[in-house]
């Protein structure tokens, strides 16, 4: 009987992990369904007008692109809404291939039926960044369930999954992908590629990821993914003509002329510049509430941003490569200290993109003693709970943020350098 109870313990806690998630599934399928998505509804949008005849209007946006609703798209939102709670769409800001794509989509489901079925992909996507999550990440101290449980503490209580599924965003497909890609790296480097290329057809910043092909030397990896990009590009712009895709660069021009500033987007160079503006330094930030500003970015600060995001890469790539291919642990620290980069010094700083590195930063574990490590993952939780943003305000929380991922990827390109790194996981441990 003791041995019995033994083993019945044993089970229920290999599967522990594995239950909580199945279980966060189902819970977060049943509180979202049905809500509006104002990220992902662009995508229904942008499709619905290109399929009306009306591609002048795909690429609509409000005076500063940040603030809401395009006017144009007003009255579509109004119908579709029928007489709900009034709600919002976000301007469109992806490839057109992508809008016409969705034409199809838009001409048989409504709306909300669409996003639905979205919602319920970014459900079983994020379960699924989990375990892929798991396979290129959990160190030998963390057993499959420990990891699992990990995995749903950072979908469950943390900010970036939040966001991700209250805005039902489009990132949630990106970040499966990238842990895809990097899961399917080794066995599969073409198809790994592939995955990264159609990430970065999607949206470009993940092509800067692909220089973590290079100390591994899986240059079929680095073609599957330009090739897959450049052929994106290529059928988009043939499909849909030039003059959308000129739409969609000056979309992005219009984004880049404007900041938005609030809990969902703590960036450093926004810190930075506010800061700067106290001095008469930089453009100051118009407040629309205490917790949302917007602005213009000041040259100096985005220039800035952009060489250190640059050098710092490069630097980063160079010496990994002095050392040699490096096995998968230093590919993961890789992958977290250049998704925390993006994230960093990028042209936004959206919470979101902060599923990737919360999900492998257990990778620490590796190269770390427990304690400090642990110290170190509960902070990342702590820091990115809805309970932050109710005892911070907006530019404590920024400065916050900034220092505690500035120090994370410093770290983790330090334990990525480290010499004598601790044994390998074997496969299966």
């Amino acid at each position: 009987m003791r041995g019995t109870g033994r083993t019945l313990a044993g089970l229920v806690g290999d599967h522990a992990g594995t239950a909580l998630l199945l279980g966060w599934v189902v819970l977060a399928i049943a509180g979202n369904i049905g809500q509006w998505g104002g990220d992902m509804a662009a995508l229904w949008f942008a499709g619905h007008f290109l399929a009306a005849g009306q591609p002048d209007l795909v690429y609509a946006a409000p005076p500063g692109f940040f603030g809401g609703t395009p006017p144009a798209w007003q009255p579509l939102l109004d119908a579709e809404l029928r007489g709900r709670p009034a709600a919002v769409v976000y301007s469109y800001a992806y490839p057109p291939v992508w809008a016409g794509l969705m034409t199809p989509v838009s001409r048989e489901l409504s709306a909300q039926r669409f996003l639905d079925l979205a919602m319920v992909a970014n459900v079983l996507m994020l379960a699924g960044c989990v375990l892929l999550a798991e396979r290129i990440a959990r160190p030998r101290i963390l057993s499959r369930s420990a990891f699992r449980c990990w995995g749903v503490a950072v979908l469950a209580i943390t900010l970036p999954a939040q966001i991700a599924l209250a805005y039902n965003q489009p990132n949630i497909l990106i970040s499966f992908l990238t842990l895809a890609c990097f899961a399917l790296l080794d066995r599969h480097p073409r198809l790994a590629g592939g995955l990264l290329g159609l990430a970065a057809a999607i949206k470009l910043l993940p092509i800067a990821l692909c220089l973590l092909f290079l100390p591994r030397r899986r240059f079929g990896a680095l073609a599957a993914c330009l090739a897959t990009a450049a052929a994106l590009a290529a059928l988009s712009v043939a499909w849909l003509g030039w003059p959308l895709h000129r739409a969609f660069l000056d979309q992005l021009a219009l984004a880049s002329e404007n900041m938005v500033w609030g809990y969902m987007n703590p960036a450093p160079r926004i810190a930075v510049q506010d800061l700067l503006a106290h001095f008469g330094l930089a453009e100051t930030f118009h407040f629309d509430q205490a917790w949302l500003a917007f602005g213009h970015p000041s040259a100096p600060v985005s220039t800035g941003a952009g060489i250190v995001a640059l050098a710092g890469t490069l630097a980063t790539a160079l010496a990994w490569r002095a050392r040699g291919a490096g096995g998968r642990t230093e590919m993961t620290l890789g992958l977290l200290a250049l998704s925390i980069g993006i994230f960093l010094l990028g042209p936004l700083s959206w919470l979101h993109y902060m599923i990737v590195p919360m999900l492998i930063a257990p990778a620490i574990l590796a190269r770390m003693a427990p304690l400090p490590a642990t110290a170190v993952l509960l902070g990342a939780i702590v820091l990115d709970t809805p309970a932050a943003t109710q005892l911070l305000s907006l530019r404590t929380f920024t400065w916050v943020q900034s220092a505690f991922w500035t120090g994370l990827c410093a770290l983790a390109v330090a334990l990525l350098l480290r010499r004598d790194p601790p044994r390998e996981r074997k496969p299966g441990e």
